[in-house]
């Protein structure tokens, strides 16, 4: 049992293994909430079954665990803490879904009630009016809200805000993109027309979290923003119905402009926040 206890700290591993499962643990926390306890429990579980075999056995019960865990065992103990799991997938219901599998792998898609009845009510407007377009979630929430904060985010640690993917389209065709975001990401394709805003004079110093990844926009030279989903999107969360629990919305202010909005629910997140051209972020009341 001590074994277990111990899990990676048993005395005949040496100081650089203790140290690298230590790494992996905290990372695998801060990515996923609950894959660093699971880490942990697995080389415990390691050292039991048969020391010498650590090396395989480990791995493999860390994914057992995992998989259990992040299927079956937190979507049913979220709801007890007031989270619930978002579709990771179309349901045929309401379209929308994870912009990657990626996000509900890591468990950074649950959220209130109240976020998922809005993403809901707005995935359904945009279906009536876009037909065949399907809204893309990005980070929202972890399931136990045991206060590991979702990074890089400032904010994501109560399960009331959810990003949400901008739409895009075929540059040279015009062709429109069913799903929203412009890779599997689903952050950082900035949109090209408002991409350098702190070059003005006036502008303050940015932030650590304003990146630019210049680097990374060629990647995206094919697509362009879907101005017209986009800003259907932006408007179903700000008016009508759906919009009611909706307290705040973070977009960039020229594309606020751009875009004609003037609602007071939407704001900007500030010089030392992530930029919101790429994505938007709401939260509810």
């Amino acid at each position: 049992m001590l074994r277990l206890v111990l899990g990676p700290l048993n005395r005949h591993r040496s100081v650089l293994g203790i140290f690298t499962a230590l790494g992996l643990i905290v990372v695998l926390t801060l990515l996923t909430e609950v894959g660093g306890l699971l880490l942990w429990l697995a080389y415990g579980i390691g050292e039991l079954l048969h020391q010498r075999r650590r090396k395989i056995i480990t791995p493999a019960v860390f994914v057992a665990l995992y998989s259990i865990t992040t299927l079956a065992v937190l979507p049913a103990a979220a709801p007890l803490l007031g989270r619930v799991a978002l579709n990771c997938f179309e349901d045929g219901k309401h379209a929308y879904a994870a912009n990657s599998p990626f996000y509900c792998a890591l468990n950074r898609h649950y959220v209130t009630p109240k976020v998922k009845r809005v993403l809901e009510g707005v995935s359904d407007r945009m279906e009536r009016k876009h037909p065949g377009s399907v809204v893309s979630y990005l980070d929202g929430g972890f399931p136990l809200g045991i206060g590991i904060p979702l990074l890089p985010h400032l904010s994501h640690n109560d399960g009331r805000k959810l990003d949400l993917a901008f739409f895009y389209k075929d540059k040279n065709t015009g062709e429109p993109a069913r799903k929203g975001g412009a890779w599997f990401i689903g952050y950082w394709a900035f949109a090209p027309a408002w991409a350098l805003l702190s070059t003005d004079p006036a502008s303050p110093r940015e932030g650590a979290l304003r990146w630019r990844l210049g680097w990374l926009q060629w990647a995206f030279t094919d697509q362009e923003l879907d101005e017209t989903r986009t800003a259907d999107l932006v408007r179903f969360l700000t008016q009508g119905p759906a919009s009611k629990p909706v307290q705040r919305l973070f977009l960039e202010p020229n594309l606020k402009h751009h875009l004609g909005f003037k609602s007071s629910k939407i704001g900007f997140a500030g010089w030392n926040a992530a930029r919101h051209d790429d994505h938007l972020h709401f939260q509810v009341f």
